[in-house]
């Protein structure tokens, strides 16, 4: 899903509804949920309409460079490659594409 459609739909709001709040039409969120990039100003008034919707929305989030949080996911953060591979058991043969030496301390 497109960062801005994910926002939205966490808002819980409408194209038409987004558009009204951030001066733009309907038309201008269907582009950017299509893609097409959305303007620095633009993120700006999106991060400060979320704030009045009581969500903390991030330009991160807007220009797709992390995830949101998991609903549901109680906070947890998914385990280290160390903290994987220290569930992996000693006789298990681990392998890594390019090959290289694994250390499990």
């Amino acid at each position: 899903m497109n960062p801005i459609a994910r926002i939205r739909a966490q808002l819980g709001v409408t194209q038409s509804a987004m558009a009204e709040a951030l001066n733009v039409t309907q038309g201008n969120i269907s582009h950017y949920e299509r893609g097409q990039g959305i303007p620095p100003e633009m993120a700006k008034r999106l991060i400060a309409y979320a704030l009045t919707m009581g969500q903390v929305v991030t330009f991160e989030q807007i220009y797709g460079l992390v995830q949101p949080p998991i609903v549901g996911h109680a906070g947890r953060q998914s385990p280290s490659p160390h903290q994987i591979l220290d569930m992996v058991p000693e006789c298990a043969v681990v392998t890594t594409f390019p090959p290289k030496e694994i250390s499990r301390g």
